[in-house]
């Protein structure tokens, strides 16, 4: 069994009021308010958030979760009476790395699918079988892959890496435990030698994205709303900070 990725991913729950994020020095970058929790029930106290700032000129930017762009957009048009977005978008976190790269450029490596990134690692996986001293047996069977996949993805989230892993597991007994992190972190290690330089999974398309936040200019001078996410990940706190 591939141990729960929460024992090494931490993700940061915001709910209540809003509260701001400090902008990072040197950049042109305006406020960036968070509200946490259900979206619906944090309405009345964003709208006039949002509708003062609009008032005052401030170009805003308000990041809902995938599936309410459009419900935001018919609730800010309406409780604000507005004829049309001039300086306000609504976007969601896809849309918004899109947004960044469309203005900033990408460095040319190939993004996966879900598909693509189990078939990277399936390889990286079969290569290793002889070295594995847990996993050995259990790479082979249905569903390891795509399990390892998910650990992979929300370690990347919560800001590890293959190497900090590895310096981990080299830190643990030699007992069932530490062969478990030391496979893992092999196999993490192989699969990132199969992107290196040619792909890129949609973590490391976060991590890029952040990167290239500042060159893009889409946060500055802009009130930045995050609202109905009741998780945000270090990776997605970074890419507001960035």
């Amino acid at each position: 069994m591939i141990p729960h990725p929460g024992k090494f991913a931490k993700a940061y729950l915001t709910r209540g009021p809003a509260r701001g994020i400090m902008k990072p020095e040197g950049m042109d970058m305006g406020e960036v308010t968070i509200l946490g929790g259900r979206a619906h029930r944090l309405l009345p106290h964003l709208i006039p958030l949002i509708g003062r700032e609009y008032s005052r000129g401030q170009s805003c930017l308000l990041l809902v979760p995938e599936q309410y762009t459009l419900q935001a957009e018919i609730e800010l048009i309406r409780r604000l009476n507005l004829p049309g977005f001039f300086h306000i978008q609504v976007l969601s976190p896809s849309r918004l790395v899109q947004r960044i790269f469309d203005a900033a450029g990408t460095d040319g490596r190939v993004p996966l699918d879900a598909r693509g990134k189990r078939i990277a690692l399936s390889r990286a996986v079969t290569g290793l079988k002889k070295e594995l001293a847990y996993y050995r047996r259990a790479a082979g069977q249905a569903g390891f892959v795509e399990k390892l996949s998910s650990l992979i993805a929300e370690c990347k989230q919560g800001s590890l890496t293959a190497q900090h892993l590895q310096e981990k597991a080299d830190a643990l007994p030699k007992d069932a435990f530490g062969q478990k992190m030391a496979d893992i972190a092999l196999c993490w290690q192989a699969y990132e030698a199969q992107l290196a330089g040619r792909f890129v999974d949609g973590e490391d398309v976060q991590e890029e994205a952040a990167l290239r936040l500042p060159q893009s200019g889409l946060f500055d001078g802009a009130h930045v709303f995050v609202h109905g996410f009741d998780i945000l990940s270090p990776q997605f706190c970074r890419l507001l900070s960035a």
